[in-house]
């Protein structure tokens, strides 16, 4: 008996984020979730999968089944470039807070503590697909941080991911230092 060979029914299409070839992949299904992964990434690895997307709670989570388990994207890229002893007790921290952005550049191994205090100050942020009063589409992402709301919409979808990612990069480096900080003092309480 052979194994069944698994298919990807998933749509792509290729495009560049900060000056790098990446994958815009949109699940298969109920929900048509839109995630980024790196080129190589998805040419070496992903594609052999099809991906497709739950819904719990208002939240998405893109998932596949590999050997009969669900998996997440970011678990899958994270089990490819870490070892096992490396994950252990760790959870996959977004770096931008975009969890659909699935970037390895954008992914990160932290403590479940972090992870939670991470989660605890920062929406999702969304990037939705509307049409304007003219039938045209346009894309548009609104977003809080801390308290301070973010609004962008343009016709052009890489504008307002653009928007996410250059706009809203001090606040990051603000949130870097206070995951350094903690971590700092997790390392002494030990």
């Amino acid at each position: 008996m052979s194994a069944k060979k698994m298919v990807c029914k998933n749509k792509i299409r290729y495009g560049i984020l900060d000056r790098k070839e990446v994958v815009y992949v949109t699940t298969d299904g109920k929900y048509n979730i839109e995630f980024i992964v790196d080129k190589d990434m998805w040419l070496n690895h992903l594609n052999k999968y099809n991906w497709t997307a739950s819904m719990a709670n208002n939240r998405a989570t893109v998932k596949t089944s590999i050997k009969g388990t669900t998996k997440s994207v970011h678990t899958v890229i994270c089990e490819i470039i870490y070892n096992e002893e490396d994950m252990w007790g760790r959870s996959v921290d977004h770096i931008n807070v975009n969890k659909y952005d699935n970037r390895v550049s954008n992914l990160r191994l932290v403590s479940h503590r972090i992870n939670s205090m991470i989660q605890q100050n920062y929406e999702n942020i969304k990037i939705y697909e509307t049409q304007n009063i003219c039938g045209k589409t346009q894309y548009m992402s609104h977003f809080m941080i801390n308290g301070k709301r973010y609004y962008k919409n343009s016709v052009n979808k890489e504008v307002v991911e653009q928007f996410i990612n250059d706009n809203i990069h001090n606040i990051f480096n603000k949130r870097e230092q206070a995951i350094k900080d903690a971590e700092k003092r997790n390392e002494f309480m030990s």
